[in-house]
C-alpha cells in the first residue's frame, strides 16, 4: 500500500511540474537495487521484486488518470496531452547545450549561497548514506535526491522555484549531516570549532538576503527586492493598476490580450483573453502557434491589447517577440500611447 501511495504522489509530482519526470524511475531503480542486493541474479524471478514494481507503477498510471479524467471527459483531452507532454519536451528541447552547460556549472555555487549550511549538510549526509547502501531509507533519500537533480539538469533552464524539488530529499538527509558533524565534533574540540565557524559564515548570505528582502515595509517592496535581479518583479506590482486601467475602459464581455507574459492582468482585470495562448513563450517553441493565435483574435477582437514584449530585455532565453501578431495589432488597433510598462492599442472602430 505505501508503494502505490508513493507511486501516486509520483504521478501528482510529475502533473503539478513536470521536472519531477524522474523521480518514479529513481524509485524503481532504488527498489531493483535492494532486491538484488539480497538476490543477486534472481532478482527478476522474485515474486516481491515484481510486486513491488507493480504496486509503484499502478500508484503512478492512478494520479496520471485522475489528474486527465476531467479533461477526457470536457473533450479537452487532446490539449492535455498536447500541454502537459509535446509542449514540455518542446519547451525543453529549445534551450541550447551551452546554457544547459553553463547553469549546471553556476547552479551549485548559488545553491550554497542561498541554502548555506543545509546545502551543505545534505551534501555531508549523501556521503553518510552512501555508506549504508544496504539499508532502504539511505538508498531511498540518495535516489530521490539525484532524481529531482536530474530534473533541474534535463530542463535546463535553472529557474529559482525548479529547485522545490531537491527540498523533500534534502529534508531527510540532513539529520544524517548533522549526526556526522556532531561524531566528529565529539572527536575533536579543534574539529567542532572549525564546523561551527564553517556553518556560521555559511548562514551569512542567507541570514542578510533574506533580512534585505522581509524587512522592508510592504508586500511590494518585499516582491521587488526578493526578484531584484529580474524586471519582471517591478511590472508584476504595477499589474493591478494596469488592470484597473483595462476594466475601466472595458465591458465584462469584452477580451484583452496581453503580448508578453503578464497573464496575471488578465486575473486582476476579470477579463478573459480570446486565446489559450495568455502568454507568448509557446511561439518561440512552437511558430505554429502564432498562426492560431492570429486566428482566434480575429474571431473574438479584444477591446484592448497591451504588449509587453516589446520592453522585454533582449538576450534572455525566453524572451521572444512575435512579430506576426504585432504586425496583426497594428493593422486592426489604435495606438493609444505607453501605460505604465505596456503599449497599449485600441480596437479602431471600423473594425469593431
Amino acid at each position: 500500500m505505501w508503494l502505490v501511495a508513493a507511486g501516486f504522489l509520483s504521478g501528482l509530482a510529475v502533473m503539478t511540474k513536470q521536472t519531477s519526470v524522474f523521480c518514479l524511475p529513481a524509485f524503481s531503480l532504488a527498489l531493483a537495487y535492494l532486491q538484488y542486493s539480497k538476490h543477486h541474479r534472481n532478482t527478476i524471478q522474485q515474486r516481491r521484486f515484481w510486486t513491488e514494481q507493480t504496486a509503484l507503477l499502478t500508484g503512478f498510471i492512478g494520479a496520471i488518470a485522475a489528474v486527465f479524467a476531467p479533461f477526457a471527459v470536457s473533450g479537452a483531452g487532446g490539449n492535455f496531452i498536447e500541454c502537459v507532454f509535446i509542449y514540455s519536451f518542446g519547451y525543453v528541447d529549445n534551450v541550447p547545450l551551452a546554457t544547459k552547460a553553463l547553469g549546471l556549472l553556476f547552479s551549485p555555487v548559488w545553491l550554497v549561497l542561498v541554502a548555506g549550511p543545509w546545502f551543505v549538510l545534505s551534501i555531508i549526509g549523501v556521503y553518510c548514506m552512501l555508506k549504508r547502501r544496504e539499508s532502504f531509507d539511505s538508498c531511498f533519500a540518495v535516489v530521490w535526491l539525484g532524481a529531482a537533480a536530474m530534473g533541474i539538469i534535463a530542463a535546463g533552464r535553472f529557474y529559482t522555484h525548479y529547485y522545490v524539488l531537491l527540498l523533500p530529499a534534502m529534508a531527510l538527509l540532513i539529520p544524517a549531516g548533522l549526526a556526522v558533524v556532531d561524531e566528529q565534533g565529539r572527536k575533536s574540540r579543534n574539529a567542532s570549532a572549525v564546523v561551527a565557524m564553517l556553518m556560521a559564515l555559511s548562514l551569512l548570505f542567507p541570514a542578510t538576503s533574506a533580512g534585505s528582502i522581509y524587512l522592508r515595509g510592504t508586500a511590494d517592496a518585499r516582491h521587488e527586492a526578493k526578484y531584484s535581479y529580474n524586471y519582471y518583479s517591478e511590472w508584476e506590482t504595477h499589474s493591478r493598476s494596469l488592470a484597473a486601467y483595462l476594466q475601466a475602459r472595458t465591458a465584462p464581455g469584452d477580451y484583452i490580450y496581453n503580448l508578453g507574459f503578464q497573464s496575471e492582468v488578465y486575473f486582476y482585470a476579470d477579463r478573459r483573453s480570446p486565446t489559450r495562448f495568455v502568454f507568448d513563450q509557446p511561439f518561440q517553441v512552437n511558430k505554429d502557434f502564432e498562426e492560431e493565435a492570429i486566428a482566434d483574435l480575429s474571431r473574438n477582437k479584444p477591446a484592448y491589447v497591451f504588449d509587453t514584449a516589446i520592453y522585454e530585455k533582449p538576450g534572455k532565453l525566453e524572451n521572444y517577440y512575435s512579430r506576426p501578431i504585432h504586425d496583426w495589432v497594428a493593422e486592426n488597433y489604435d495606438y493609444v500611447g505607453k501605460i505604465y510598462y505596456a503599449d497599449i492599442w485600441r480596437l479602431k472602430a471600423a473594425n469593431a
